[in-house]
């Protein structure tokens, strides 16, 4: 009779346990059509009722997680990931999600961890599409599943990872394991190719640039690549000919735009440059390094205000970046507001040691409001950190 009594007991809590786990599995399928509706808050809400009642069910802290760097809070999806892989340590689509974000953070040695775990984890059973798009495009161009794919993917992201860590080695032998699983994948040439570049293999890294394009003749990174062997050879126009083909391939690719602006800003091309920039900031408006760039060129047309709304623009952004104070600085200096220019070179300077361009026209200011002997002390700055036109000025101000 006890025997019997407990069979049923077991039986109970079975099948109250298998309820409370289809009402579970029936609220993160809502949770999911909701995010998928675009609805981000309502979605994390969901997850989070989830966690609060069950908050050692490691499959809500990885969708709560999926929602949270959708929605840009990178830290957060961070956190339960931590969470999740705490709780399920061996989850591969948890390790593989976390290693992404932490590759997105430039956290480049805790994300090759993640993806070298990865290599050594059983492959189970997945149900979640993560997607991956090119830094070109803002569509989804690939998915990416453990199922779908082999160890080629891990491979790929570790060598990228290597590749932000500054062991390019590293990445050209993790690039050489992806290509045995797809040896005709023209991302992971190119990606083979920028590592060989980044480690002086110039040729080598022309090569796989050359054949990746002749797998995939209208991939925008190959001619962008091309473009930045040719720049470095000093081959100018044909760097702004491949720059030119790449933007054509991929119109919202915009480091090529970037690049031939800023050739053809050093080149006196202060219209076209600036159309380059433009376009840039109509795809990315907070482009930090754009904007800074656009300044310089308004500066150089004599557009002293719209350069100064560059430069407060990129500070409102960035509040300690010295390059923009040190362009509010040339703006000031240009309007003959030698008090101001001075504060703002100051603050490049504190902003980036051995900031010499800034230590020089510092100088000048100083000599424009007869500070003589600070002008001069400058000017010794500036020389120490091979300003040439420093030289010139001291030898004319402070002899």
């Amino acid at each position: 009779m006890r025997v019997k009594l407990m069979f049923w007991l077991l039986l109970i809590f079975q099948a109250n346990a298998n309820a409370q786990y289809q009402k579970i599995d029936k609220r993160i399928e809502d949770a999911l059509k909701t995010w998928e509706s675009g609805n981000d808050l309502e979605a994390y809400h969901i997850f989070s009722e989830i966690i609060r009642d069950r908050p050692f069910f490691a499959e809500a802290y990885f969708y709560r997680a999926l929602v949270s760097e959708n929605a840009g809070d990178l830290q957060g999806a961070l956190l339960d990931y931590n969470i999740q892989l705490e709780l399920d340590p061996n989850n591969r689509e948890g390790t593989f999600a976390r290693g992404l974000l932490r590759y997105k953070l430039q956290l480049y040695d805790q994300a090759k961890t993640d993806f070298k775990n990865l290599l050594f984890m059983p492959k189970g059973e997945t149900r979640t599409i993560l997607y991956q798009r090119p830094s070109y495009q803002t569509g989804v161009s690939d998915i990416l599943t453990q199922q779908s794919r082999q160890d080629d993917l891990i491979y790929f992201h570790l060598g990228l990872a290597s590749i932000g860590s500054e062991e390019y080695l590293d990445a050209i032998q993790s690039f050489n394991q992806a290509l045995k699983f797809d040896q005709f994948n023209p991302d992971y040439l190119l990606n083979r190719g920028r590592a060989k570049k980044m480690a002086g293999m110039t040729e080598s890294a022309e090569e796989d640039f050359l054949l990746a394009l002749a797998i995939d003749p209208y991939h925008p990174k190959g001619h962008q690549l091309l473009g930045e062997l040719a720049r470095e050879s000093g081959n100018f126009q044909k760097a702004e000919e491949y720059y030119s083909k790449s933007i054509a391939e991929e119109p919202e690719f915009i480091l090529p735009y970037k690049q031939r602006g800023y050739q053809r800003l050093i080149g006196g091309q202060y219209e076209a440059a600036l159309e380059d920039f433009e376009e840039v900031i109509s795809l990315q408006p907070n482009d930090v390094e754009t904007l800074i760039l656009r300044g310089n060129v308004l500066e150089k047309m004599g557009n002293w205000e719209l350069a100064m709304r560059d430069y407060e623009k990129v500070l409102d952004l960035e509040s300690t970046n010295a390059k923009a104070y040190f362009g509010k600085g040339n703006v000031h200096y240009q309007n003959n507001d030698f008090e101001q220019a001075i504060g703002a070179y100051t603050l490049a300077i504190y902003y980036q040691e051995g900031f010499g361009e800034a230590y020089y026209q510092r100088g000048i200011s100083n000599y424009r409001l007869d500070n003589k002997n600070l002008a001069c002390q400058d000017l010794i700055e500036a020389m120490q950190h091979d300003i040439e036109a420093a030289k010139v000025g001291f030898n004319k101000i402070c002899h």
